[in-house]
């Protein structure tokens, strides 16, 4: 069942916002580690495969030591840094970063990406974030799911004065109690969740000038969207 809680207070959220987002890299390196472990356990160890396991260790460390430095100017009132971003980069690194994840749910991941996308100027570890808790939110959505399971991620630019990026899902999508409270803080339907990704999502795309909604997938499941500003 849906739980919300009451309203909390700024620092309670921003404790939560800390926990959420290095929590899934220290997740990740322990998917990979035990994904290296069974290629190498083979009675033909698969050396390939465990090289490649760690590299992508090696690529979630960084991503967690750069999620600890921008916590720490958070708390210095340091300004995100903003850069020119190619967002079908930051979109295919975190597809790669979520490749384990999707082999062991045995679902398939589609990238559809723009081949003429504007820049967007932007943090690279914030707006990654809204990636990877968009198709880590799409993955767990299909736990339980029969038939097709099928996550796809896609770019396109609207006029050229904004750049969209969506997430489209297979799995249980969206009621009516979930739909209104979802971006919520503290608001999950997980036993385990904490409610924290969606609103953390929504807070960092309005911050860069965009916003984030979602909608109902046909014939089933749930799209989530979010839009930058074009340069």
């Amino acid at each position: 069942m849906a739980t919300v809680q009451s309203a909390p207070a700024a620092a309670d959220f921003a404790i939560a916002s800390v926990a959420h987002e290095v929590k899934q890299p220290l997740a990740a390196i322990e998917l990979y580690a035990a994904t290296s472990l069974r290629w190498l356990a083979r009675q033909q160890p698969d050396l390939a495969q465990a090289r490649q396991g760690l590299e992508q260790i090696i690529q979630a460390v960084k991503r967690a030591g750069d999620v600890v430095s921008r916590v720490r100017e958070l708390f210095k009132k340091i300004a995100p840094q903003k850069e020119l971003l190619d967002l079908n980069e930051i979109i295919l690194g975190a597809v790669a970063l979520m490749r384990s994840q999707v082999e062991e749910q045995h679902v398939a991941l589609d990238a559809r990406l723009s081949q003429h996308l504007p820049a967007v100027l932007a943090d690279r570890i914030q707006v990654q974030e809204v990636i990877l808790n968009l198709l880590k939110n799409a993955l767990e959505s299909l736990i339980g799911c029969e038939g097709y399971r099928e996550v796809s991620i896609g770019s396109r630019a609207l006029q050229g004065s904004e750049v969209v990026v969506d997430v489209k899902d297979t799995g249980k999508g969206l009621d009516a109690e979930t739909a209104e409270h979802m971006f919520e803080p503290f608001y999950t339907t997980k036993s385990e969740g904490m409610g924290i990704g969606l609103a953390i999502s929504r807070s960092i795309t309005e911050a860069h000038g965009g916003k984030l909604w979602a909608m109902k997938n046909s014939p089933r499941g749930a799209i989530f969207l979010f839009s930058l500003p074009a340069r």
